[in-house]
Order: structure tokens, then sequence, then C-alpha cells
């Protein structure tokens, strides 16, 4: 297969991901559609939900965007269970069902509203084992989840095609320990080694570019790169895993795709310093979080090491323990919480 014919493919793939009324964003923009003349219903069912959970308008998660994906989940489930309906009568109906379900919001108990919103990322990487549902129904809630999609259409009836495919895993540099800020992209290789990294959703990119090259060299684990999102637009990202597949289990995930380890961490962080892409309040602000963590880390060890004491030796007290213990915890919650 030619680059020409791969980048074609790439195109013609991306066309159809993007298509508004067939595309990843169709079962959005008809709940949308449907809802966009209910301002004051969404307000008072966006307000309930913040009020009866406890969370504020601060934190990341668009709240009543989050309840809605998750009924949508259930609904979608079950009509692949019992086909029902095809997709395209499911998504007739949907903006109508959506509107009533946002109506009875404000009416949720905090248990109901807790029992539809739990275990909400791990629903979302449990999607990824059924790669044609995405654009079977037309959407996509994560980064991950629009990676897959892309490579279930570009492979799907040219299997030949998926020796050149990969998921690029990347976290971004403020949030090395935690993992939890980061961005997956679909990369199909190119003949001379160097690869295309894909961004399929609609949303948030500059000037319709929805694909970029990377050199066979700057392709590897540990190495900087910067995505084509505005959103955090030109900041590094350090390139945490190159795999063949997708997650379907949000901790593993995390653990093998997101999460950085200390050492690891701050020469990421040493590097692109280096290379300007962080100024110098940018990189002490990492030094005192790496700092904060090894302290953490070694008073870990310490707090085991001294529980191992009092199970086997006279040496150690268990107020001493509780009292190590007491400090690791107190310690931990400044890190989760800076």
């Amino acid at each position: 297969m030619t680059d020409e014919e791969k980048l074609s493919a790439i195109n013609e793939t991306i066309n159809k991901l993007r298509d508004e009324k067939t595309g990843l964003s169709s079962l959005k923009n008809l709940i949308t559609d449907a809802l966009k003349t209910e301002p004051t219903l969404i307000a008072a069912a966006n307000q309930h939900i913040l009020n009866t959970t406890g969370e504020t308008e601060d934190e990341p998660l668009e709240h009543l965007d989050v309840f809605i994906w998750c009924v949508l989940f259930k609904k979608i489930q079950k009509n692949e269970e019992s086909h029902a309906k095809t997709p395209s009568e499911f998504k007739k109906t949907i903006g109508d069902e959506i509107k009533e379900i946002v109506k009875a919001i404000p009416k949720l108990s905090k248990e109901e509203l807790e029992k539809t919103l739990e275990n909400y990322d791990d629903k979302r990487e449990k999607l990824n084992a059924t790669p044609g549902i995405f654009m079977k129904y037309g959407f996509t809630t994560s980064c991950t989840n629009g990676a897959v999609a892309f490579i279930d259409e570009f492979t799907k009836e040219h299997s030949e095609r998926k020796q050149y495919v990969k998921f690029m895993f990347t976290t971004v540099w403020d949030h090395l320990l935690n993992g939890r800020s980061g961005h997956t992209v679909p990369c199909v290789e190119l003949n001379n080694g160097d690869w295309i990294i894909i961004e399929p959703r609609n949303p948030t990119f500059p000037k319709g570019k929805f694909t970029k090259r990377i050199s066979k060299d700057d392709f590897q684990v540990g190495k900087s790169f910067k995505h084509l999102m505005t959103f955090r637009n030109g900041e590094p990202y350090m390139i945490k895993a190159i795999l063949d597949k997708p997650f379907t289990d949000h901790e593993v995930f995390l653990e093998k795709a997101s999460r950085v380890k200390l050492d690891r961490a701050q020469t990421f962080i040493n590097q692109i310093f280096e290379q300007g892409d962080i100024t110098e309040e940018q990189y002490q602000q990492q030094q005192r979080k790496f700092e904060r963590e090894r302290r953490i880390q070694s008073l870990r060890l310490a707090t085991e090491e001294l529980g191992k004491q009092v199970q086997h030796g006279p040496y150690v007290s268990m107020d001493e323990l509780k009292r190590a213990q007491a400090q690791q915890a107190y310690l931990g919650y400044g890190n989760l919480h800076e």
C-alpha cells in the first residue's frame, strides 16, 4: 500500500467519522437539537445534580452531559440485546426520550443520581471492546473511543491495513503522576517509518486540520508530543504508550498508559524545560510536586517497615505505627488536593 493510498484512506475514513448526520457526533447533535429550546430545563437539571452530589462548577465533569451519557449507555446496551430498534429508529426517538429524562432529574434522590453516575469512566472504557458500536449509533464519549472508531472503520473492510495502525497514549506535562489528563490518538505508519497522527472527532481542532506527521525517531515512548487540539494547544504531552489495542478497564488504562512513575516524570520535565516548552515557574511548581511525592513514597515505605516490626518484633509500638499512618494519610491528602 503506497503512502498516497494510505493518506487517501485516512481522509476517506475521517470524512465518514466527522459527518454531522451519520458520524461520531450525530447522536449528540440530535440530543442537542432536542434540548436547545429548553434552557430552563437544562439549568434546573444541572443545578440539581450539582447540589445533590455536592460537587462544584469548578470540577472538570460536565455533570448533565455525564448523566445523559450514562443513561444512553444503558439504552444502547438494552437495544443491542433486544434488537427492538434499528440504530436509525433508535436515533429518531432518542431526542424526545432524553428530554423527558432531563425533566425528571430534579425529582431524583441522591441515591438515584449516584447510581446512574457511578463508574462513568469504566463504562466508557468497556465500550472499546465493541468498536463497531460507535459508528453504528453515532457517538463517542472519549478520545480513546474516537481512536477505536477510526481504526475500526479504517480496517473494517481492509484487514491488511491492521499492520499499519497503532494507538498512541499521551499524558499532559503537569498531570504525569496521577495520569488524569491525557489524550489518545490513532496512528498510521508510512512506508519510511514515519507516522500520521489522526484526530477523528469533530470538536476542538484549528482550521480543519485533523492529521499531523511525526518522525519515526520522535514516535517513541518517553518523547514529547504536541497535539492539534485547541485545548492546551502547543503544550507538551509525554508519549506514555504505543500499543496495538485499546484498554477496556479504566484502572488498567491509568496504570499502563497514563500514569508516569516519579523518576521518569522528572526526566521528562527536565527535557521539556531544557527545550523551552515550560517556564521556570512551571518547572519549579513540578519540582515541588515531585518533592512532596518523594516524601510520601519514603513515608509509605517507612510505615510498611514499621508494620512489619510491630508484627515480628518487640521494638515498635502500635501507637508509633498509627502515628506514622496518620502522617502518611495527611501528606497523601495534600498531594491529591494541591
